[in-house]
């Protein structure tokens, strides 16, 4: 059964969205929701025992789930386009060239998610140090696109609210590992980072039991282990 989170007060309008609490790009989406001030229903569901009602929805089997009356939209990226429309715009650049180059960034820090979920789940140390490297040379590059408080200058974009979730997990495991120092020479990219935590939008959608959930993800992740634990997990569960 998921678990279902009313937030602000529920009408006809209400956007109805599908996701798992510790999943970043769940968050991308809520943050938008929250920068744009659109009602919301949130319903959780276990990605480790997906409901049939579920799978019917998603074509991929994957969260975020948005239900828009009886449409179905999926991949955060199209429904965060969706929420910022939907609620008037604003969140993407009106040149269309520069609207390109954000979604081409944003495809950036969906390859970091796809990085830190394999850091994870890398099976030794020189696995997860070679993720590492990857993901430092990935962020080294979007380091030299910051120049301002966010990365199109003064205004909080779309772009902003996909990286600043994959950039809080990333905060979490190097509390596990240290030596990680993702944002090794990117003082832009740690100032940016401590911009984007402090943000309302991005304080609104992260609930404050959110690393704890986090914590509880690598228990599982442990105890589904077929034959040695990842790395990570097994240094995570030892501190």
């Amino acid at each position: 059964m998921a678990n279902t989170i009313r937030t602000k007060a529920m009408d006809r309008t209400t956007l109805h969205l599908v996701g798992y609490r510790i999943c970043p790009y769940v968050q991308r989406c809520t943050i938008v929701l929250e920068e744009k001030h659109v009602p919301y229903e949130l319903s959780l569901v276990d990605l480790f025992d997906k409901p049939g009602w579920f799978l019917r929805l998603s074509p991929l089997g994957q969260v975020p789930v948005l239900r828009v009356g009886e449409t179905t939209l999926f991949e955060s990226a199209v429904i965060t386009e969706f929420v910022d429309e939907y609620a008037g715009g604003g969140l993407h650049p009106a040149d269309p060239l520069e609207r390109a180059v954000n979604r081409a960034w944003i495809a950036v820090a969906s390859a970091v998610n796809v990085d830190s979920h394999e850091l994870v789940l890398a099976p030794t140390r020189d696995t997860c140090e070679r993720v590492a490297a990857r993901v430092r040379d990935r962020l080294r590059k979007v380091e030299r696109q910051l120049q301002g408080a966010f990365f199109n200058g003064d205004t909080f974009r779309l772009v902003d609210a996909a990286y600043a979730p994959v950039l809080q997990r990333l905060a979490w495991y190097e509390e596990t590992v240290p030596w990680f120092e993702f944002l090794s020479g990117c003082p832009n990219l740690a100032a940016w980072r401590e911009r984007l935590f402090d943000y309302p939008a991005f304080r609104r959608s992260t609930p404050p039991d959110l690393q704890r959930h986090n914590d509880a993800l690598m228990k599982q992740l442990a105890a589904r282990s077929v034959g040695a634990m990842p790395w990570f997990v097994r240094r995570h569960l030892e501190r």
